[in-house]
């Protein structure tokens, strides 16, 4: 059920991100010479010790998950997302999409 879930919410993302590509077409790039990180270095440290915290959390949690003990409860959102992957928003427009697409990274988290 997960995988499917996954690769329903997968499919449905590359259909989107393909669409938002087409929205934010008009925008230049800007290239620099040097890396400049696009968020302050103390955001990123916190980010990081959170991130260490949730993944020792997770790896304690794993092993009652696997015999059925713990559960983790499924967002509604993502519910609803599976029982019609391919819906269209309505309105179809790159305002409706971007709030949708942030909707789904609040529940999934950062791409690794």
């Amino acid at each position: 059920m997960r995988l499917h879930l996954a690769h329903l919410v997968l499919v449905s993302a590359l259909f989107v991100s393909g669409v938002l590509i087409a929205c934010d077409s008009g925008k230049e790039a800007v290239s620099t010479d040097r890396f400049v990180p696009n968020r302050p270095v103390s955001n990123i440290l916190s980010d990081t010790i959170v991130g260490t915290a949730e993944g020792t959390y997770k790896a304690a949690r794993q092993p009652f998950e696997d015999i059925g003990i713990a559960r983790e409860e499924i967002p509604p959102l993502l519910l609803e997302v599976s029982q019609a992957p391919y819906r269209k928003p309505f309105p179809l427009t790159c305002k409706t999409l971007q709030e949708e697409i942030a909707a789904l990274d609040a529940i999934l988290g950062a791409d690794v």
